[in-house]
């Protein structure tokens, strides 16, 4: 396996040791999607793909939903990777902003309530999380400055797939796509390409 410079490749939903995923960090492996979840956990005699991930250098991504990971984890997962090698995400599914009830995820039957999208046995099936929110999450619950927070959610994605010269802050040639969000994290407005985009009341 060999990592070409315009492909990430990215590590997750693994039942890998810690061995064999330091080694796959070896050969080119350099992002973790949905840490934490359905990987090898961190454990003192058997690290696991989240130990990998700690221990390395690679970038990760967090589903910063409260029911995914604890949000009593995501100062340590700061304090361990610090706040350029995180990547804040939804893993949304189509019942994102949706109200409560039965929907499908490729054929499956999904539940959404409280908070959270499952299966009929209780697993979790996506999230219904949106990306304001994951910011205002993990912001809340981590000692961090709230343009980190941001940065986790536009820069740090942008860099890890190699766009970062375009897109993922505020500079002069990068491309004009922004969210404007209030004081309690409401999104009042979206532009892309320099356009505000109009949207129709629900």
């Amino acid at each position: 396996m060999k990592n070409h410079k315009e492909i990430v490749l990215s590590m997750g939903h693994s039942n890998a040791t810690f061995e064999e995923a330091m080694e796959s960090i070896k050969m080119g492996i350099s992002h973790s999607t949905h840490v934490f979840n359905a990987m090898t956990p961190l454990n003192h005699r058997e690290p696991g793909v989240v130990g990998a991930v700690f221990k390395s250098n690679i970038t990760c991504e967090l589903i910063a939903d409260t029911v995914h990971v604890h949000p009593g984890i995501y100062e340590v997962l700061n304090k361990v990777k610090g706040t350029d090698k995180l990547v804040l995400i939804t893993d949304s599914m189509r019942a994102g902003c949706m109200k409560e009830g039965i929907y499908d995820l490729g054929g499956q039957e999904v539940l959404v309530k409280e908070g959270s999208a499952r299966l009929n046995d209780g697993t979790l099936a996506g999230s219904i999380l949106t990306l304001n929110e994951a910011v205002k999450n993990f912001y809340k619950h981590s000692n961090i400055e709230i343009y980190e927070a941001v940065n986790m959610a536009a820069l740090n994605p942008a860099r890890v797939i190699g766009l970062d010269k375009y897109k993922g802050s505020l500079e002069v040639g990068k491309h004009s796509d922004i969210i404007i969000f209030d004081e309690g994290f409401q999104v009042n407005k979206t532009i892309v390409g320099g356009q505000v985009l109009q949207f129709e009341e629900a």
